[in-house]
């Protein structure tokens, strides 16, 4: 026996990307996804700190898009900043002008506000999420332990 037979149906019309995987002639997942390519939540860029803002805690970031990024002080892991202090409470403390970081879109372009940036990148799967810089991966519980299986 060589298990389920797997069928991806890609379809890309009216505006709408579809995605089905059909498993033995039977659907088992859809995915759908209005076409919008200005669309940037999730992914991932190596940014450089441009200016701050002392009074909301922010600094901006250009990505390379033509329009810059917010990162605030609560979107900041403080592991992973070079200048970290013990009791930073302002955002300078943690960047220079021109540092580098890494950072994921968690809002998109709203009207006059520009995109919001986290340090707290999640890479999420199916069955788990991975947190690189805070060392942790999260795992669904939709999986059934089975003896069987391997634990890590």
């Amino acid at each position: 026996m060589y298990g389920l037979k797997r069928t991806i149906l890609v379809d890309n019309k009216y505006g709408w990307n579809r995605i089905a995987v059909l498993e033995d002639n039977s659907i088992a997942e859809v995915y759908a996804e209005q076409n919008n390519t200005n669309k940037i939540v999730g992914n991932i860029y190596l940014a450089k700190v441009i200016n701050f803002d002392s009074r909301n805690q922010a600094a901006f970031l250009d990505i390379g898009i033509g329009v810059n990024v917010y990162l605030g002080i609560e979107d900041i892991v403080r592991e992973a900043c070079e200048k970290t202090k013990k009791n930073n409470k302002c955002i300078s403390d943690y960047f220079s002008q021109g540092d580098k970081v890494i950072i994921q879109i968690t809002k998109d372009i709203q009207g006059v506000k520009l995109p919001k940036a986290s340090m707290n990148i999640k890479l999420s799967g199916r069955y788990l999420v991975f947190k690189p810089l805070k060392k942790m991966i999260i795992i669904s519980n939709k999986i059934k332990y089975n003896k069987n299986m391997a634990v890590f």
